[in-house]
């Protein structure tokens, strides 16, 4: 007498059910984690190239934007202290040009919605910033 192998119905729908529990849980995790390395104190580079690789990847990466403020007038006002920028926002005087290229946070929604997207897109994980700094979490 040959066994026959029937899968049931309620088998494939438990099974699935926990498969997308899995997902569901996993993305909950990562999510919980890129909100609390968010709203953690971010402490910059100390040595100057290394501040401007992490800037330049932070705006690569679509975490901050660049703009570069040469307006005389606007200069002066940020060098005397007159103009209030955001607290998170880090800004570097260019003696060479007379300006200011300031670095600005983008909305943490967003930033989420671009890691989701490096993920799922290119696999990019992030860059690590404990291990070796600005190198790629998923490399040899």
């Amino acid at each position: 007498m040959a066994h026959r192998h029937v899968i049931s119905s309620s088998m494939v729908k438990y099974t699935l059910v926990r498969t997308a529990w899995v997902f569901l849980v996993l993305a909950i995790i990562l999510s919980l984690n890129f909100l609390l390395l968010k709203i953690a104190p971010a402490y910059p580079p100390t040595t100057e190239d290394d501040r401007n690789i992490y800037f330049a990847r932070q705006v690569a990466d679509g975490y901050m934007t660049v703009r570069v403020e040469d307006d005389p007038v606007i200069v002066n006002q940020i060098r005397n202290g007159e103009v209030e920028l955001d607290r998170h926002s880090w800004y570097k005087y260019e003696a060479a040009y007379d300006r200011y290229r300031i670095y600005e946070p983008i909305p943490i929604a967003l930033q989420y919605l671009r890691w989701v997207r490096n993920i799922v897109v290119d696999w990019n994980w992030g860059l690590s910033k404990s291990w070796r700094f600005e190198f790629p979490l998923l490399s040899n």
